[in-house]
């Protein structure tokens, strides 16, 4: 699309089964377009650009071989993430009969986790997801112990925000069966949210999350048949782009 000027680029693919498509942006004005038909027959796709069919289309596929159900395709996942650890001052130093709960600002209320922290001190852990000020109440017994509730403002760069997140490496547009293929997965940059990573295909694939503590994580998979995966990456419950 590169002469075409600005518009937005649809492709879509009909057939006697749906079929998965990626686009992936080459950033040079052209894009691969991949799509997984599941079962044999003929297909229709649609490619549309500012609205309006391009030359040729819609154009006509034929597939061949034998079907793929849902129930054939293996899917693998793993999670990950990063929460926010906030320190609180209380002379605590016990946090098995402790239990906490954060109400946001909308009103909304859920349990939270207490921990100790690297320094010593007691803390929680929480993905924050609205901005302003949340009140924590920590109970022994049913009641609130010195100093609680904690109140903790959150600020629009804690926020996950899956648009940040960076994804790279050669095992996203190729892989090899029976050997480990990796793609790192950047959040540093991102704010606090739970990283959703699951990879589907003809064979179930092995995958991991590997944290290199720098903001980062390296994702290994490792498939046992050759064919087409979906890649599924997704940042504080939304994809990541791309």
């Amino acid at each position: 699309t590169k002469d075409a000027g600005s518009g937005g680029l649809s492709v879509t693919v009909e057939g006697s089964s749906k079929a998965e498509i990626q686009c992936e942006d080459n950033k040079d004005g052209t894009c691969d377009v991949t799509y997984w038909p599941t079962a044999p027959g003929e297909y229709t796709i649609a490619v549309k650009f500012a609205g309006k069919h391009i030359v040729g289309s819609p154009f006509t596929a034929k597939i061949t071989g034998s079907t793929l159900s849902s129930e054939n395709r293996k899917r693998s996942q793993v999670m990950g993430g990063n929460q926010s650890e906030i320190s609180l001052r209380v002379t605590e130093i016990d946090i098995h009969d402790l239990n906490a709960t954060k109400r946001s600002p909308s009103g909304i209320e859920d349990i939270c986790l207490l921990k100790k922290l690297a320094n010593g001190s007691l803390g929680i852990s929480f993905i924050p997801k609205e901005i302003g000020e949340h009140l924590v109440n920590v109970y022994r017994d049913g009641k609130n112990i010195e100093n609680s509730p904690f109140r903790i403002h959150v600020d629009s760069s804690e926020i996950g925000d899956a648009s940040k997140v960076k994804v790279s490496g050669r095992g996203l547009k190729e892989g090899y069966a029976n050997q480990f293929n990796d793609f790192t997965v950047v959040t540093r940059d991102a704010g606090y949210g739970g990283l959703s990573l699951s990879i589907e295909g003809p064979s179930k694939a092995d995958i991991e999350c590997h944290d290199n503590e720098d903001g980062s994580c390296l994702v290994t998979y490792r498939p046992t048949e050759p064919g087409i995966y979906i890649l599924n990456v997704k940042f504080a419950d939304k994809h990541v782009s791309g």
